[in-house]
């Protein structure tokens, strides 16, 4: 992101460097009651995501359904995360559209996310904000 915005780096000083990519907020996964683990990866995955954590979530959760963002020129990271993870199906979404639009980012479509991710092993969808999914 930063190469491809340098003034970025500065904008989002207090965003992204006050917490580490890591933090326990940028993912989580809960099991409902049917026994379906959900993994949610709110900011989704980046030239920063330490793979060697994915891969651990995905021992020991093993996600039935991931929730990600998909943001900026990241498609190839999705697609490593996904692989690792192989959930059933994988829901992308642009966690920051406002916010980016507002500041003048721009990202890669949801369907260059999609046409990366493609596995047939697994079902992708990319969805706008605002919209209900049946798991």
């Amino acid at each position: 992101m930063f190469a491809a915005r340098p003034d970025a780096k500065t904008m989002l000083s207090g965003l992204y460097f006050a917490n580490p990519y890591d933090a326990r907020r940028m993912g989580f996964t809960v099991r409902l009651e049917d026994g379906l683990r959900v993994t949610y990866y709110c900011e989704g995955f980046n030239d920063q995501t330490r793979f060697d954590r994915v891969r651990a979530v995905g021992e020991r959760d093993r996600p039935d359904v991931v929730v990600a963002g998909a943001q900026l020129d990241y498609p190839r990271q999705v697609a490593e995360a996904a692989a690792i993870l192989q959930p059933r199906r994988l829901v992308l979404f642009h966690p920051q559209t406002d916010y980016f639009d507002f500041i003048g980012l721009r990202s890669r479509s949801p369907a260059e996310f999609v046409a990366t991710v493609r596995d047939g092993a697994i079902e992708v969808d990319a969805v706008e904000s605002g919209r209900r999914l049946a798991l």
